[in-house]
């Protein structure tokens, strides 16, 4: 089976270059995410996740990308046709990366663009809702350039002869792979982890609550509040 003819692909930029894909991508979404930034703690937190999980994102998509345009010689979305077949090692990774800056369960990018989200709407305003609502096409936009990527490699092959990549690169990525599904799994602690470092980093101090009750009436007493400070 043959590629997709051009006359059925998008524009020639978005259809052939996947390095370009990505960059686009990869620059859209910093955009935003920096406007996504909250002072509160808890935006903080999750901005801290995100940047983590973002991070471990691109370097296995761009790992693989490097290795088959290495392999192949052209940076073109064809030079990946059939790539679960030529080489699963770097299939694999690229669609839990593909899929996890989409932002899809289960991977960290789905638990990292939640929380952002979250933060958004515990912001307020008409500000940060328009800033939901750009994060949310955006990853529709993703949703489709990414997924054509997936088809590519799956759903689509021209007998090319198998990628040859360094071992180091294929574990490099492999290793990123992992970490997003374990990510998702434990995100809870590297969150809370995140908030510590937020509220170190801001000075903000840990407030408790406890409520004592009148042991005589049965009625709530006062409620006595603590401040631990970082």
């Amino acid at each position: 089976m043959t590629a997709e003819p051009a006359t059925s692909s998008p524009p020639a930029p978005a259809r052939r270059y996947l390095w370009l894909v990505l960059l686009v991508a990869v620059v859209a979404r910093s955009g935003v995410l920096g406007a996504q930034v909250p002072r509160a703690q808890v935006g903080v937190s999750a901005l801290l996740f995100y940047i983590l999980t973002y991070m471990i994102m691109n370097l296995g998509a761009f790992g693989v990308t490097a290795m088959v345009v290495w392999n192949t010689g052209q940076d073109r979305i064809e030079s990946f046709t059939g790539l679960a077949r030529r080489n699963r090692w770097l299939a694999v990774p690229m669609i839990i990366c593909l899929v996890s800056l989409v932002g899809l369960p289960p991977l960290a990018g789905f638990t990292a663009k939640w929380w952002l989200l979250v933060a958004l709407g515990e912001m307020g305003g008409r500000f940060a809702w328009t800033l939901v609502v750009v994060a949310v096409l955006n990853t529709l936009v993703s949703l489709y350039y990414y997924m054509r990527v997936v088809v590519q490699m799956t759903l689509r092959d021209d007998d090319s002869p198998a990628v040859q990549a360094p071992v180091g690169g294929v574990a490099m990525v492999n290793v990123c792979a992992v970490l997003l599904l374990v990510m998702f799994v434990v995100a809870q602690p590297i969150k809370n982890a995140a908030d510590g470092y937020a509220r170190n980093l801001f000075g903000m101090p840990r407030i408790t609550t406890s409520a004592s009750a009148d042991a005589s009436s049965g009625n709530p007493g006062l409620v006595a509040t603590s401040i631990d400070r970082p």
